[in-house]
C-alpha cells in the first residue's frame, strides 16, 4: 500500500504548493504533476483490478475486428482503434484512461471549489481513485459527465446534452445524467425539495420495475435481471457514503446561507447532494444503484471543502481540516484493506 500514500501524499503536497505560488506558469507545472504521478501509477499497473483481464481482451479483440457503429460503447472502441494507431500493446489503453480520468476529475474539482487540494485529496480518501482502477470503462463515463455538471449550472443544454452523449459512448448508464439537468430548473424551498424528493423516488421505482421486466422479456441471463432487482441478500454495498452525504447535508444546513453566497453554484450542490443521499440509501440493496451513485457521489468532493469556507475562525478551519484528512485517511486504508475491485497487491509491467 506503500505507493498509494506515496501518491496521496504527494498529490496533496503539489497541489497545495500550487495554491501558495503566484506564478500561473509554475502553478500550472505542479497542477499537471500531480494528475500525471496518480496516472503513471494507474497506466503501469499489471493484474490490478478485477476487470484489467477483461479490458486487454477487449483490446486485443479490436486487433482484427473493425468498428461497428451500430454498437453501444462505441466511444470507447474509438478509443482503442486510435490507441492501436501507435501500439499493439494494451497497456497504453491503461495509461490513456487513467489521464482522461484524472485530468476530468481534476477540472471538475477545480471549477466548483477553491480548495481543489482537499477536493482532489478526497478523490483517493473516498476510494474513487481505487475503483477506477477496476470499473476503468465507467469511470471515464463519470468522470466526463461531471465536468459535463459545468454546461447544465450555466443552463447551456446543448453543451451539456453533447457530453453526456460522449458519457455515454462509453457507458450507457450516463443516461442517469440527463434528467438531473431539469431538476436544477427548481428552486431549493422546503416544498420543492419534498417534491424532488418523491419525483426521484418515483422515478427510480418505476425505472427499476420496467427494468426488471424489459430484461426479463429480452431474455437477458440471470445475472442482469438480479442487477435490476432490490434484493438485501445481494450486500451490493455498505452504509459508509450514506453517512459521508448525510453529515456533509446537516453541515451545509447549518451554514446554508453562508454555503450559497460563498459558492456560485451552491445551489445546484446541494441538489445534487440531495440526489446522491437518495441514490446512494437505494444502493445498500440494489446491484444497480451500486453504480448508479457513482455519478452523484463525487460531489462530496466539491461540499466537502466548500463547507470549509463557511467556516470564519481560521482555528476551527484547521481543525476542521485536519478531520476531514484523518478520517478520509483512515477510511482509504480501512477499504483498502478489504480490498474491493482489487487494488491490491500492486504490481507494475516492470515486475511481470
Amino acid at each position: 500500500m506503500l505507493i498509494y500514500y506515496a501518491n496521496l501524499i504527494t498529490t496533496t503536497v503539489l497541489n497545495y504548493s500550487s495554491k501558495l505560488i503566484e506564478n500561473k506558469y509554475v502553478k500550472r507545472i505542479l497542477q499537471i504533476i500531480a494528475i500525471a504521478i496518480p496516472s503513471i501509477i494507474a497506466g503501469i499497473r499489471y493484474n490490478v483490478g478485477t476487470d484489467f483481464n477483461s479490458y486487454v481482451e477487449w483490446f486485443n479483440m479490436f486487433l482484427t475486428l473493425p468498428l461497428d457503429f451500430s454498437k453501444l460503447n462505441i466511444g470507447y472502441n474509438i478509443l482503442i482503434k486510435i490507441i492501436q494507431l501507435f501500439t499493439s500493446n494494451p497497456q497504453l489503453l491503461f495509461l490513456v484512461e487513467a489521464i482522461i480520468i484524472n485530468t476530468l476529475i481534476f477540472l471538475f474539482i477545480k471549477d466548483n471549489t477553491s480548495r481543489y487540494e482537499l477536493g482532489y485529496f478526497l478523490f483517493f480518501a473516498l476510494y474513487f481513485y481505487y475503483s477506477s482502477l477496476n470499473i476503468t470503462r465507467q469511470w471515464i463515463a463519470i468522470a466526463i459527465s461531471l465536468y459535463s455538471l459545468k454546461y447544465a449550472f450555466d443552463a447551456k443544454i446543448w453543451k451539456f446534452l453533447a457530453t453526456v452523449l460522449v458519457g455515454m459512448s462509453f457507458h450507457i448508464t450516463s443516461v442517469i445524467m440527463i434528467p438531473v439537468y431539469f431538476l436544477f430548473k427548481i428552486k431549493l424551498k422546503k416544498k420543492s425539495i419534498i417534491i424532488l424528493t418523491i419525483c426521484i423516488l418515483t422515478f427510480i421505482i418505476v425505472m427499476n420495475t420496467f427494468g426488471v421486466y424489459i430484461a426479463t422479456k429480452l431474455e437477458l441471463p440471470q445475472k442482469y435481471i438480479d442487477y435490476l432487482k432490490f434484493d438485501s441478500s445481494l450486500d451490493s454495498g455498505g452504509y459508509a457514503y450514506l453517512i459521508f452525504t448525510a453529515v456533509t447535508l446537516f453541515a451545509i444546513w447549518k451554514n446554508y446561507s453562508k454555503y450559497i453566497e460563498k459558492n456560485e453554484y451552491g445551489e445546484h450542490q446541494i441538489k445534487v447532494l440531495i440526489i446522491t443521499f437518495i441514490v446512494t440509501a437505494l444502493s445498500i440493496n440494489s446491484m444497480i444503484f451500486n453504480r448508479l451513485q457513482l455519478y452523484f457521489i463525487p460531489m462530496l468532493m466539491v461540499c466537502i471543502p466548500n463547507i470549509v469556507n463557511t467556516i470564519s475562525e481560521r482555528k476551527k478551519q484547521k481543525a476542521v481540516i485536519v478531520a476531514i484528512i484523518l478520517i478520509g485517511t483512515i477510511y482509504m486504508t480501512r477499504s483498502l484493506l478489504i480490498n474491493g475491485g482489487e487494488p491490491l497487491p500492486y504490481t507494475t509491467i516492470f515486475c511481470k
